[in-house]
């Protein structure tokens, strides 16, 4: 017979968290059962019943209104052992703790030390950006690394599932992000010794043979450090610096059962945002009066249902926040409520390749506008050339059912110009990546190169040749980004960005095309 397992969800806290008192953000208290062989707390919660947000629409239909419930149940053992406060959760459970609290990341440095390396079936992961990409990959199969398409140069793991190279100790299955999600046996008197053992498989760097990329960024530990970065943080929030400071949920949200955010300062949850941003943020800390680092911490982003319109999740606007600083010569990054450093040697790598770019040729681009569209800039750009640029923004061609741009502008030269203004509402990330896909059908497609070809004035059809093979080495892949920065263009990119660049750059090179940056100055 089978011995009986329980599902369980556990949280580690934080080092110099000592009492259960300290971790506790709600719920009842309930009395622990004497005799048992490790020091514990049971919190519980329960929310009343509730109806449906879609039973009135239902009723509009049926000849009674049915009489449909919601309800929810949570509860929380915590666990004091090896000289650390251990959560094990259940439910909602995660609502009755203080989050700000855990450890960072312990559940999947746990996953990523136990796991079978070829079983993995899922993997979250954040892309670093001036705006942050949030995925979440799934397989059907137990797979290695490599079938998720992973950018180990720019995303950061969230969370892992797999399989453990002990399933009779941890189940078939794992889960690590902040928290470790597994099946141990139902022995209650061995859930002491259980956390005792998963906070020895914390601590082991095993992980390095498969997953070393995840120390390319890595969390701030120091509180000196933290507390200079929030300064410069709290700094940047006071002075709205809307173009560095983006807001989203800092996990993956069901979009399609969310209603919209509201913001505690806001008191009612009747008036909610579609979506989240930068503005509303500080326009919900204004209203909260002195902006310092506890009203942004303090500041909570509530989720609501499309159904009821209840509160699903909340989290603090500090987790929310999305923001990049330099500070004593180190590069760090805020995402999800922690503070992230470059490390240096990652750091030194990309800023070599990017500096490495050329970004010194001389095209006949003109000064922008301020304000200027770039449709408008790149029509003019065009029209003043005297027929050394030709137009081919918006002139899209039509390949596998999808609209491709090619570029906005080419020359004679064979230079394939992508204009982009640099603002907060259009990341870099798209600039790179049309520069890439639109080389690669270039290079792959000849009837794509012909439709380009129709496209172009007779002085420059063949500078697309509707036949024979393309060489890639005659042509380059220019990213002109329409900027107030008196910087050179190669140092002006946020690094994340540059990291990007540097990915795109690299792909561009290894089929032979040329690669530049130019910086298209705001008169």
């Amino acid at each position: 017979m089978a011995k009986q397992r329980q599902q369980v969800t556990i949280y580690l806290f934080k080092d110099d968290v000592a009492d259960f008192a300290d971790v506790v953000a709600g719920g009842t208290l309930v009395p622990v059962r004497a005799g048992l062989p490790f020091v514990a707390a049971v919190y519980t919660k329960s929310a009343p019943p509730a109806a449906p947000k879609w039973l009135t629409y239902v009723a509009a239909v049926s000849e009674t209104t049915p009489k449909l419930e919601n309800a929810s149940a949570s509860a929380v053992i915590l666990i004091k052992t090896s000289g650390r406060i251990f959560a094990v959760s259940f439910g909602f459970g995660r609502n009755i703790i203080d989050t700000d609290k855990i450890e960072y990341g312990f559940g999947l440095r746990v996953v990523l030390n136990i796991v079978n390396h070829s079983s993995l079936k899922s993997i979250d992961a954040k892309s670093f950006d001036t705006i942050t990409r949030h995925t979440l990959s799934q397989i059907n199969v137990g797979s290695s690394l490599e079938a998720f398409g992973i950018d180990t140069y720019r995303d950061l793991l969230r969370a892992v599932v797999g399989s453990p190279t002990n399933c009779e100790r941890f189940g078939k299955q794992v889960v690590g992000k902040d928290a470790l999600a597994i099946s141990i046996a139902s022995d209650v008197a061995a859930l002491a010794a259980t956390c005792d053992e998963l906070l020895i498989h914390y601590d082991k760097d095993t992980y390095k043979s498969k997953f070393a990329f995840v120390d390319n960024i890595v969390l701030v530990k120091s509180p000196q450090v933290v507390a200079a970065l929030n300064d410069i943080l709290v700094a940047a929030v006071k002075n709205k610096d809307s173009e560095n400071i983006y807001l989203g949920p800092p996990d993956v949200v069901d979009w399609g059962r969310i209603g919209g955010f509201s913001y505690s300062s806001q008191g009612s949850n009747k008036d909610t945002f579609d979506d989240l941003d930068a503005d509303d943020l500080f326009n919900a800390l204004e209203k909260r009066g002195e902006i310092d680092l506890n009203a942004i911490k303090g500041l909570k982003i509530r989720e609501h249902s499309n159904e009821t319109n209840d509160i699903v999740n909340r989290w603090s606007a500090y987790k929310g926040i999305a923001f990049e600083t330099d500070y004593n010569s180190a590069r760090y990054v805020l995402s999800f409520g922690n503070w992230f450093e470059v490390h240096k040697d990652f750091a030194s790598d990309i800023n070599t390749y990017v500096d490495g770019i050329s970004s010194a040729l001389t095209l006949p681009l003109p000064t922008a506008h301020k304000k200027e569209v770039e449709g408008d800039y790149n029509e003019r750009a065009s029209k003043n050339s005297s027929g050394s640029l030709a137009l081919l923004d918006k002139k899209n061609i039509v390949i596998g059912g999808s609209q491709i741009e090619v570029c906005d502008l080419i020359s004679l030269d064979r230079h394939l110009i992508h204009v982009k203004r640099k603002t907060r509402s259009a990341t870099l990330s798209h600039l790179f990546a049309q520069g890439l896909v639109s080389a690669q059908i270039l290079y792959q497609d000849k009837n794509a190169r012909k439709l380009i070809s129709a496209k172009l004035p007779t002085a420059y059809k063949m500078v697309i040749s509707p036949t024979g093979q393309l060489d890639p080495s005659t042509y380059t892949v220019v990213y002109a980004i329409i900027t107030g920065t008196k910087k050179d263009i190669n140092d002006a990119l946020p690094f994340f960005s540059r990291v990007n660049l540097a990915n795109q750059a690299k792909l561009l090179i290894a089929m032979g095309f040329n690669v530049a940056l130019h910086k298209i100055e705001i008169a």
